[in-house]
């Protein structure tokens, strides 16, 4: 019987439009109101993820930045797995490259030193997930999603990476220059430190966290504490940040959206974040064909 389901937001919960749709929103309610656990595990901060599903109503556990910071229904955080300074620094290095964008995710906000770069990559990232959107509600959806995201421009990152206030949770490097070059960029970092592990949310990002901080890592870590075996846990995904949480969970289901690896990995498949697949894998589990 699945007594959690754990959904990720950008390409899976979220439609094309970035909106959670209302097929989505009333099966997620009607799965809680039969007892079943729902959380979200998402490559966004709390702040730019949690807000999204509160004003539809929804109350549920948070897991953030890949599993690198959790949080329970009231908002209180449950734990962090942070990256070292040292390490971040490395990182850095390696990533200083014209043709790489960085951002830096802490638990008090999202970074940036460059504004013209940030929405031309962002631009890129809308037009992939909507290729139908005309240009200028491309522009209203740019203008929405930086709004939503509350990035701090700064003018560099080394006064960031030397505050004791903030934990730096999960650094990211966006680049529209291909897929051998990522590969390339993602062998490189992974030699160049030993405390990391490497995942994307596009084809045209890497991101990077502590090697503890995996969404199958807090999926894992939540369902101990609810007392649910892995055999109970349904997990929803579409990119190669979901992989370790579509692996966990006996129920694994990739939307059909979903990157070749992440359909590789799981057990079930259900339609795409433009079909509410979402809504249609939950009423499975309601009507007691998955259980």
């Amino acid at each position: 019987m699945i007594k959690l389901i754990v959904s990720d937001m950008d390409g899976t919960l979220l439609n094309e439009e970035i909106e959670l749709s209302d097929e989505n929103l009333a099966a997620i309610k009607d799965a809680q109101a039969h007892g079943i656990h729902f959380a979200i595990a998402t490559g966004r901060d709390y702040q730019t993820g949690y807000t999204i599903v509160q004003e539809r109503g929804i109350n549920c556990s948070f897991f953030g930045l890949n599993g690198a910071i959790g949080y329970d229904e009231e908002g209180n955080r449950l734990y962090t797995k942070n990256l070292k300074p040292s390490t971040v620094q490395t990182l850095l290095h390696v990533l200083d490259r014209d043709d790489v964008h960085v951002n830096i995710m802490t638990d008090k906000g999202v970074y940036s030193t460059n504004y013209e770069r940030e929405r031309e990559y962002l631009r890129h990232v809308l037009s992939d997930i909507n290729k139908t959107l005309a240009p200028e509600r491309l522009e209203e959806k740019l203008d929405l999603f930086l709004e939503q995201h509350n990035i701090t421009y700064l003018d560099n990152f080394q006064e960031l990476i030397r505050r004791d206030d903030e934990e730096i949770l999960k650094v990211s490097a966006q680049t529209t220059a291909g897929e051998e070059m990522l590969t390339e960029l993602k062998d490189t970092l992974l030699q160049a430190a030993d405390d990391i592990v490497i995942t994307a949310s596009s084809a045209k990002n890497l991101e990077i966290n502590h090697k503890d901080a995996t969404k199958g890592f807090a999926v894992a870590t939540y369902a101990r504490e609810l007392g649910i075996d892995h055999t109970e846990v349904l997990t929803i995904g579409d990119n190669i940040n979901d992989l370790s949480m579509l692996e966990w969970a006996e129920h694994g289901t990739a939307m059909a959206n979903a990157a070749p690896e992440a359909k590789e990995t799981a057990a079930y498949e259900t339609g795409s974040n433009s079909e509410h697949g979402v809504a249609q894998i939950i009423n499975r589990v309601l009507a007691g064909e998955i259980y």
